[in-house]
């Protein structure tokens, strides 16, 4: 997904980091595991300076765009 929306690898690590610490707080109970891995892409893009929107990450996932920010809102 991250290369789709031509995103560099530090926003990749940024991105992993953000979904570990989501796991081991347990907030994946009653997210899907695909939702909160966009929000947490979505999330390092912004954190590395290199924006994009939501409808951006929606056409490259197969994600709803309500899921993603909802999941957006609790990491």
């Amino acid at each position: 997904m991250s290369s789709a929306l031509g995103l560099p690898k530090p926003v990749r690590e940024t991105a992993s980091v953000i979904y570990r610490r989501a796991l081991a707080e347990n907030l994946l109970i009653g997210r899907s595991i695909e939702g909160i891995a966009t929000s947490a892409v979505y999330a390092a893009a912004r954190r590395e300076g290199i924006p994009r929107t939501l409808d951006e990450v929606t056409t490259v996932a197969r994600v709803e765009r309500q899921r993603i920010a909802r999941a957006y809102r609790v990491i």
